[in-house]
């Protein structure tokens, strides 16, 4: 069975590879079979393929992954009044995959005023994408996710003989290591960005979006030593994200309502409901996973249990509000008025 989902990992791996642009950048999804998808600007999108191939080699240790052979996309980049373009893309020039993943991390080395990554027109939650779609917005979180990628993929290009590309990945992620230190720390958590105006969200001075889920995830799960700081992250995300009483892991709060600041179609939502508040259960995971890698076992197991759709459907009057499949993880939980706890996105 376990080789049986590494095949298949591998197989999904190399798909993904494939549909990867000349200049590092990805389609942000693609509809089979002819493979029609959409070109955009969402920075965390390039991540992916390079942070999974380390951790597949990892658990797998086929490294000879880096060495298939797979084809690019290519096109004319998005013109500077262009958000995205969705067509058929012409398949252009083949190349290892340590070639796709080494021209993502060079791609994913320009920074803003603060020194960390540029955010795009997304960086995670689809929703924000008016904070950083002007150029000089930054991600905090992505700063992070980078960190965590080099710290996997650097030692896979050293032992591939390119020791020059390891070093200079590195050195990049000590300098975005120190931006974040700098300018990050909001004396209690990590901000969640800086918009094209340097202001930024997810910050103690906002009245929406004052912490943001994912950036004191990563703030643990970009590696090791976890630092002090991110200690204190995870103990302000537990007290003011963390909803026993309703069973809730919310992705921000407070969602954003009546700010004349624009952070993008995330306002659509009411508030506390998808990435607007609510839980969205892959950011809830990752709060999981870095508990778990702290050794804190009790709040894993917490975070486990909430996300559990069992716990949610344990009894009839449970099971009809909750109007989901008891077995399977829903996308996002609602998390205010009378659709509080109620489950969304599902099969």
């Amino acid at each position: 069975m376990f080789w049986r989902c590494c095949t298949a990992i591998r197989h999904q791996i190399l798909l993904a590879a494939r549909h990867q642009f000349e200049e590092g950048d990805v389609l942000h999804w693609w509809h089979p079979p002819a493979g029609r998808g959409v070109r955009t600007r969402c920075t965390d999108d390039y991540l992916w393929l390079v942070f999974v191939t380390a951790r597949y080699v990892d658990a797998t240790a086929d490294a000879d992954i880096l060495n298939a052979v797979v084809s690019v996309l290519s096109a004319p980049e998005l013109r500077p009044e262009e958000n995205d373009s969705y067509a058929l893309f012409d398949t252009g020039e083949s190349a290892p995959l340590y070639d796709h993943c080494a021209r993502v991390l060079n791609r994913m080395m320009a920074t803003g005023s603060h020194g960390l990554p540029l955010m795009g027109a997304v960086g995670w939650n689809d929703g924000m994408d008016r904070i950083g779609d002007g150029g000089p917005g930054e991600s905090v979180w992505l700063a992070w996710f980078q960190i965590a990628t080099v710290g996997l993929f650097a030692p896979l290009a050293e032992q591939a003989g390119h020791g020059d590309d390891a070093d200079r990945w590195r050195e990049h992620a000590g300098r975005l290591g120190r931006a974040l230190t700098q300018h990050a720390w909001d004396g209690a958590w990590d901000v969640r960005a800086f918009d094209d105006e340097g202001v930024p969200w997810g910050a103690s001075e906002n009245d929406e979006c004052r912490i943001d889920l994912i950036a004191q995830a990563w703030s643990v799960l970009a590696g090791d030593p976890v630092e002090d700081r991110a200690y204190q992250a995870l103990q302000s995300t537990q007290d003011q994200l963390v909803d026993k009483e309703a069973r809730l892991i919310r992705l921000l709060t407070p969602p954003f309502d009546q700010t004349d600041r624009d952070p993008g179609y995330i306002q659509a939502y009411p508030p506390g409901i998808r990435e607007n508040g609510g839980q969205y259960t892959h950011a809830a995971t990752w709060l999981g996973v870095a508990y778990a890698a702290v050794g804190d076992g009790d709040r894993a197991y917490q975070v486990f249990d909430i996300i559990n759709p069992i716990r949610r459907a344990a009894d009839t009057e449970g099971a009809d509000h909750y109007r989901r499949e008891p077995y399977v993880l829903t996308g996002d939980v609602s998390g205010a008025g009378a659709r509080s706890r109620q489950g969304a996105r599902s099969w």
